[in-house]
């Protein structure tokens, strides 16, 4: 079943890290949706996918990235009306 959630995290969220990190972890397991940084190093995802893709996605980002860890994430249901095409994307 496919589902999508909406991520708000504080984490050094410089192009390196949306590009290398949360692009290709999610292109990786299939994901689609958008990654954007917000002010005060916070990063909002918009992920969508099977349950069982998207749980362990959201596992890989607490993992952290270069021992990078992100700190106050928050995961909550998103209704989404956009089709994101199988694609993730950064929003600048």
């Amino acid at each position: 079943m496919k589902r999508c959630v909406k991520i708000v995290m504080n984490f050094d969220a410089s192009n390196d890290i949306l590009r290398n990190f949360i692009q290709k972890k999610a292109a990786g397991s299939q994901i689609e949706g958008s990654v954007q940084a917000l002010e005060n190093n916070k990063i909002r995802i918009i992920a969508c996918g099977d349950s069982a893709t998207l749980d362990s996605f959201i596992d890989e980002l607490y993992r952290g990235y270069k021992k990078a860890y992100p700190q106050g994430v928050t995961v909550e249901p998103f209704l989404t009306t956009a089709d994101y095409r199988g694609v993730f994307r950064i929003i600048e």
